[in-house]
């Protein structure tokens, strides 16, 4: 069996720790690629211990599925996405690790999901805007063939000045909302929120079916859930 090397970085000093990580290659069989930390390396993320909240998609760990770029798939039961600076990680016991290799594409589970099975799926691979190029992760929401609704989230750091007293920082969410057209390998900005009348002029040649879908439903498009039942509408109507 051939072996694959795939690096990790560490958050601090561990001399000769190693794990096995679960992989499938391009033929399905089920092999293992060796993974390795560097020692001392700080990770990424830095020292968050003063800021309230989490730089991570979840405040706890999940199992994920994560594809290569060279087409190889594994999957690991601690995996997070910061979506402080894109980098996906992945933990052992107190241990953080990121994971260099080039990743294409990953799901990971929420495990704190009651009745149902909860999974985010980010890709990258689509066309530059607004500063962001083909490396960057999009939440997949819905994934037609004919379009795709994505959402780019991201965290920054934001300071409260609290009156007479000290500034605290938090975790901040920061999201958009994106249409990738794949026949023309396209985004369209839709904007930090959606509402019916910004997806009826982003999309005329929809606009009817959405109206007329909006009028048999109850939507709200704050919600995902929503807004991926109206696009899996909109995909299986014929134009």
């Amino acid at each position: 069996m051939n072996k694959f090397i795939f690096l990790l970085v560490i958050s601090f000093p561990v001399i000769g720790y190693s794990q096995l990580a679960r992989y499938a290659g391009s033929d399905g069989i089920p092999r293992y690629r060796e993974i390795l930390n560097l020692s001392g390396e700080a990770i990424p993320v830095g020292n968050t211990s003063n800021i309230e909240g989490t730089p991570f998609l979840q405040p706890f760990w999940g199992f994920g599925i994560v594809t290569l770029t060279d087409g190889s798939v594994f999957s690991d039961s601690a995996i997070n996405y910061s979506l402080s600076d894109g980098k996906l990680f992945v933990k052992r016991n107190t241990n953080i690790y990121s994971i260099k290799h080039p990743v294409k594409e990953f799901l990971i589970h929420d495990p704190k999901a009651v009745n149902e099975s909860k999974a985010y799926h980010f890709q990258n691979g689509y066309p530059a805007i607004k500063k962001k190029d083909v490396t960057t992760f999009y939440e997949v929401l819905s994934a037609g063939q004919s379009m795709q609704l994505l959402k780019w989230k991201h965290k920054k750091v934001e300071e409260i000045n609290n009156y007479g007293g000290p500034v605290q920082s938090k975790y901040s969410l920061v999201q958009e909302f994106f249409i990738f057209d794949p026949k023309e390998n396209k985004l369209l900005e839709l904007g930090t929120s959606v509402s019916l009348k910004l997806l009826t002029k982003k999309l005329p040649e929809y606009a009817d079916k959405i109206l007329e879908y909006s009028s048999a439903h109850t939507l709200n498009l704050k919600k995902d859930k929503d807004l991926i039942r109206l696009f899996s509408f909109l995909e299986n109507t014929k134009q």
